[in-house]
């Protein structure tokens, strides 16, 4: 017989919501240890980044940990579809990121991403 594992998501430090372009909002969620290097996390398309706890609790102790999910994902409320698109999405990302500095402080950011949010992390860097 296998037992079944559960997990509990705990509840972050710090909660921030920042305001999009067309007035959507994504939730920042901030775990871990403030004072180590920071990692910011997101998910691919159609999940959210809880989904992923049992990879990114084995960082709390060590690092300073902001976790987001993408417009329409997760903690964030379902907005316009026609809003979820790679334009928005690179926007999301640079909003993300100034609020990221703005409210926690600036300091080397480690991104850590999957699938959508990887290929959005590139276009930023190259549209920057």
């Amino acid at each position: 017989m296998t037992s079944e594992v559960l997990w509990e998501i705990p509840e972050p430090l710090a909660v921030c919501e920042v305001r999009l372009d067309d007035d959507a909002v994504t939730t920042l969620r901030r775990h871990g240890n403030p004072s180590g290097p920071r990692l910011i996390m997101s998910h691919g398309n159609g999940f959210a980044i809880d989904l992923y706890y049992p990879f990114w609790s084995q960082l709390t102790d060590d690092f300073d940990l902001i976790i987001y999910d993408l417009r329409n994902h997760g903690w964030n409320t379902v907005g316009d579809r026609k809003q979820h698109n790679i334009p928005n999405l690179i926007s999301d990302q640079d909003r993300i990121l100034e609020s990221i500095d703005f409210h926690y402080g600036r300091k080397p950011n480690i991104g850590i991403f999957h699938s959508l949010s990887t290929l959005i992390a590139l276009l930023v860097s190259c549209h920057a």
